[in-house]
Order: C-alpha cells, then structure tokens, then sequence
C-alpha cells in the first residue's frame, strides 16, 4: 500500500512532513530523511490505531449476541510494502 507524503520546511528549522490519506497524520525532523523515517513510523502507528478501533467496534457491536458475525480487518505491515487481509471470527 502506497501513501501520499508532503514535505514542507518547518518555519523556523527542519522539515514538517503528513500523509493526507490519514486525517491528523504529521510529523516533522531536522532533515528530509528523518521527518520520512518519522512520517512511516507516524503512518504505522496511526493504521495500528485505526485496526484497534475497528476490532473494538466490532467487539462492542457483537455483546450479547449468540450469532457469530463475519468481519474483515486489515493488516498492514510496519514496512507498508505489503497489505493482507485477515477474516476474524467473533462468536
């Protein structure tokens, strides 16, 4: 999977970087290949924050309910090279 990243020069020093496919994903570094290994740990962190959520959600949306439900949930890796899907069964 491939992002989006903006590099700008900070306003004072260094450079501010954000991925605009992930709404408040920033980040910033003294130089150009610092704010980018920053941005991808900032990325990772923010689709590991979006996975918990959904898993949360889905959990939530099954208490009390016998019926098992079918859910699809994405794994993408810390080197966002490769995405899979997992199918997670809640019962």
């Amino acid at each position: 999977m491939r992002f989006t990243v903006i590099v700008e020069r900070g306003e004072e020093s260094g450079y501010v970087v954000h991925c605009p496919e992930l709404k408040g994903c920033w980040s910033q570094g003294s130089t150009i290949p610092e704010a980018l290994e920053r941005i991808t740990e900032a990325i990772a962190g923010c689709l590991e924050a979006r996975i918990a959520k959904a898993i949360r959600e889905a959990e939530a949306s099954l208490k009390g309910e016998r019926a098992q439900k079918k859910f699809t949930i994405p794994l993408e890796f810390i080197n966002l090279a490769k995405v899979e899907s997992k199918e997670v069964l809640y019962a």
